[in-house]
């Protein structure tokens, strides 16, 4: 019954292993920086996606390429730099 393919740790949120910066607090959601660190495990984690899905996604295909494993994670945060 446990999600077999998920990524899944605890911790203090200024050690978050998957992005940039996790907000000290829910209320500093703009501080966040939701881009993949180099070496978090979500790095190549994905499945590969077929070309018409990929295309979607990524147009110029220069992030998100068909049939190659993708990262797993927020794409982005559009309030992260908002005041």
């Amino acid at each position: 019954g446990l999600e077999r393919h998920a990524l899944d740790q605890f911790g203090a949120r200024s050690a978050n292993p998957f992005f940039v910066k996790e907000a000290d607090g829910d209320a500093d959601f703009k501080k966040s920086d939701y881009h993949l660190k180099a070496g978090s495990p979500a790095r190549g984690s994905g499945k590969a996606l077929p070309a018409d899905v990929a295309k979607a996604i990524d147009p110029s295909g220069t992030t998100v390429k068909p049939n190659a494993a993708v990262d797993r994670g927020a794409l982005v945060n559009p309030m992260m730099k908002a005041q």
